[in-house]
């Protein structure tokens, strides 16, 4: 889904109070975890989740370049969770997780590293709205967009960057 209206389609349905722990996950390709402009995620957790991604040489659609997406949700709590790289690697790896369109989120001891080989940042939040890094593993954090405010980054060191259209107090002191 593309989040583009079509003639005839039925209003997207409501995702809400999920709860995703104790996972070890090994895939290629990104996960995508997407609500709908219309409905977006609600009350979502994940709990000592660990992700792994390799390439897949076969595959034809090979061009992942984050290992895992969050978009139109609120409410939304990650905690313990690790996102890896493995063998064999991919030159189109970018940064290990985009946020888009997020209200309330915490990343609540959460370890996300460089890509092999990329100056990337590790974690871009665009058009986010009061997210907490606390206890955080975060190389490098990006923020964009101007809806982006409210980010607070909690006994949590990071190199943080920022397009020119994010407010200057987008990011509150520590």
């Amino acid at each position: 889904m593309d989040g583009t209206k079509r003639a005839n389609e039925p209003p997207a349905g409501v995702i809400r109070n999920v709860s995703i722990q104790n996972v070890l996950a090994h895939g290629t390709g990104m996960s995508a975890i997407n609500g709908h402009p219309d409905s977006w995620l609600d009350d979502v957790q994940f709990g000592n989740v660990k992700l792994y991604v390799a390439r897949d040489p076969q595959a034809h659609y090979e061009h992942t370049s984050a290992a895992m997406t969050l978009q139109q949700a609120r409410n939304v709590v990650m905690k313990d969770v690790e996102i890896r790289w493995e063998q064999p690697q991919s030159t189109t790896w970018q940064t290990r997780l985009v946020v888009e369109q997020v209200k309330d989120l915490l990343l609540d001891s959460v370890d996300v590293a460089a890509a092999p080989g990329s100056a990337a940042p590790v974690v871009i939040l665009k058009d986010a709205a009061k997210v907490t890094l606390r206890s955080a593993r975060v190389a490098k954090l990006h923020v964009a967009g101007k809806q982006t405010n409210s980010i607070r980054l909690l006994q949590t060191e990071t190199k943080t960057t920022a397009d020119p259209d994010v407010a200057t107090d987008a990011l509150a002191p520590q």
